[in-house]
């Protein structure tokens, strides 16, 4: 078997995925139907189903509430949780340049569109993209609020359960295919975050969760707060958009965060964050065998 897991983590995943397609199935109606307003009404509550049924693992199946705790143990790593998704694009950015791809470093389309939206707006340009800049700045930390919805779970109350039994590698990647196939549906049916590829998308997505999920469990765990993963995530939701900047219109397959440059370089910042934490463990398994060996 690839992953032990208990019987109270098997009900919360049952929980959760059925709840949550029941949600996806009635998102995919409403954006059927066009009734956008509805259907991200029913996306906000979706983004909160993992917490909530860990919630309720803690307080029906008596759960130890450990990924509840919110105290940084180590602030200094809300820097590379807040920067690490803009880097990531960035340096996607220039393996494309490399290959070849027009990469539009100076921001000439972004900068115009901006223009053009200040003059329809009445104000000065200057005065929009400063509004614009507080704004991107801004965006993580608004995004982090509705990111808690999952990392309570994901790399909540899942990863520590799972951790307890299973290897660290095996985790990262159970949680990692976990995050993206309760997307499936919306990506499938509606072509979220892969409009074209829909389907297909699954195919990057899930490298790209297991990718960021191994980055967003080394905040986690460096951190013990599901704060740190929290701000990553809402960081890789608010910094996405740099993408259609830099490159505009880019297919699905070379999307900058989504698509094929960014999952590669996602891949080798999530390689270095899981070997960092890899001997971590290692570390703290050597201390353990050696003040065992002192105690007998």
């Amino acid at each position: 078997m690839f992953i032990k897991i208990d019987r109270n983590t098997k009900l919360y995943l049952i929980y959760v995925f059925v709840i949550s397609y029941i949600l996806e199935a009635a998102i995919i109606l409403e954006n059927l139907r066009k009734e956008n307003i509805i259907a991200d009404m029913l996306m906000l509550i979706l983004i909160f189903i993992p917490a909530a049924m860990a919630g309720i693992m803690v307080n029906i199946l008596n759960e130890m509430p450990h990924f509840l705790r919110i105290r940084i143990r180590n602030s200094k790593f809300l820097i590379p949780a807040y920067v690490y998704p803009a880097t990531i694009v960035v340096l996607a950015a220039a393996l494309s340049s490399i290959l070849g791809i027009n990469i539009d470093w100076s921001l000439t389309e972004y900068k115009i569109k901006l223009y053009w939206m200040a003059i329809r707006m009445g104000i000065p340009p200057s005065e929009l993209y400063k509004l614009v800049l507080i704004t991107i700045l801004l965006a993580p930390i608004a995004y982090a609020l509705l990111a808690l919805g999952e990392e309570i779970g994901w790399r909540g109350y899942l990863l520590d359960k799972l951790l307890i039994e299973n290897s660290l590698e095996r985790t990262i990647l159970f949680i990692g295919a976990i995050w993206a196939i309760w997307h499936a549906p919306l990506i499938i049916f509606t072509g979220y975050n892969y409009k074209n590829l829909k389907a297909l998308g699954l195919l990057l997505f899930i490298p790209f969760c297991i990718a960021h999920g191994a980055i967003l469990t080394w905040l986690r765990m460096k951190t013990g707060s599901v704060l740190a993963p929290a701000l990553g995530h809402g960081a890789i939701n608010a910094f996405v958009f740099l993408s259609e900047v830099l490159y505009p219109g880019a297919s699905d397959y070379m999307h900058l965060m989504l698509g094929i440059p960014g999952v590669i370089i996602a891949s080798v910042f999530g390689f270095l964050a899981y070997k960092d934490l890899a001997r971590d463990l290692l570390t703290l398994r050597e201390f353990e065998f050696i003040t065992e060996s002192l105690a007998s």
